[in-house]
């Protein structure tokens, strides 16, 4: 497991490990914001999609949720490097 996920398991925001000043542009801070985002857009998608359901809107939906899902690693891989 990476430090960064073993530090925000322990719910502290930063990955550094010694201080340190930021200079220039940072991808630090990011996972969780959108995390939650993707998350969101996906309830609330699927929360439309199922006032009328059917087998398409059903496949839409877990495919959404799959993508939301996928947005994790994908932020989790931008902040590591």
């Amino acid at each position: 497991m990476s430090d960064a996920l073993v530090n925000r398991a322990k719910g502290e925001l930063s990955e550094s490990t010694e201080f340190g000043n930021l200079v220039g542009p940072s991808n630090s801070g990011f996972v969780d914001p959108l995390q939650m985002t993707a998350i969101t857009l996906a309830q609330v998608t699927i929360t439309y999609l199922s006032v009328t359901p059917n087998l398409d809107r059903n496949v839409h939906s877990n495919v959404i949720l799959k993508l939301a899902n996928e947005m994790s690693d994908i932020a989790i891989r931008t902040e590591e490097g």
